[in-house]
């Protein structure tokens, strides 16, 4: 039968494991900036859709076809740095996209897309957020937000789809005439964690080790003090 410092040292190897896994991310958290001229970083327009695409060295920009109107979708890469599970926890629960949009004429249509590997698809109307302005307006869109719709004939199983995810896109719906552009930096999915989970965790593990080092601990100040009369 284990002792109980077995048990509370794999107790506390457990816990810090679980802070690992909870707070690490499959997908990007760090944002994606393209600050390289001409590196795309693999986004690139949705096949079908009209425009180009340029990475000018501080974002990602797309210029509508004229005349228009049209939508063009910028696509991240298929298995890709924003491809995995999204429903693994935490993520599902506490993840966030968030960039930043550049445009000084208001689209038709703004919307983010969920892309599963299954074929389902789902979008989230940014324009409720407000129009993209010259100097930049950042949108955040939570995964648990309940907004996301579903485009026809998908599964309608959004949990499902969230463990299988095979790219992200925004799309950029161009006015009558066409040819504007939008522009499109710091993409990301971050996990925001509330503080009092993560405190809670944190102070699991530090009572686990001050059980199992107790004795140690003790010694250690016992030694202190003989040192000090000394």
């Amino acid at each position: 039968m284990k002792s109980l410092k077995q048990v509370m040292t794999t107790a506390g190897i457990l816990t810090v494991l679980g802070i690992g896994t909870a707070l690490a991310v499959p997908i990007l958290s760090t944002p994606t900036t393209w600050t390289g001229v001409g590196n795309q970083d693999g986004w690139s327009l949705q096949a079908g859709g009209g425009g180009t695409v340029a990475a000018n060295g501080s974002r990602l920009t797309v210029t509508g076809p004229v005349p228009g109107p049209d939508q063009s979708i910028l696509v991240s890469q298929a298995g890709g740095a924003y491809s995995g599970n999204y429903s693994m926890p935490y993520i599902e629960k506490y993840g966030v996209f968030e960039f930043t949009v550049y445009g000084a004429t208001p689209p038709n249509d703004l919307s983010l897309y969920l892309y599963a590997n299954n074929g389902d698809t789902y979008q989230y109307d940014l324009l409720a957020q407000g129009d993209p302005t010259p100097g930049g307006r950042t949108y955040n869109v939570a995964l648990m937000n309940g907004s996301w719709v579903p485009s026809p004939g998908n599964s309608l199983d959004f949990m499902s789809d969230l463990a299988s995810i095979q790219n992200v896109g925004v799309g950029f719906g161009q006015p009558a005439g066409g040819g504007i552009t939008y522009g499109l930096d710091d993409f990301q999915i971050d996990v925001q964690v509330p503080e009092p989970g993560v405190t809670l965790m944190l102070l699991t593990v530090l009572m686990s080790f001050g059980m199992i080092f107790r004795g140690q601990v003790s010694e250690l100040f016992g030694k202190a003090r003989v040192m000090v009369r000394a």
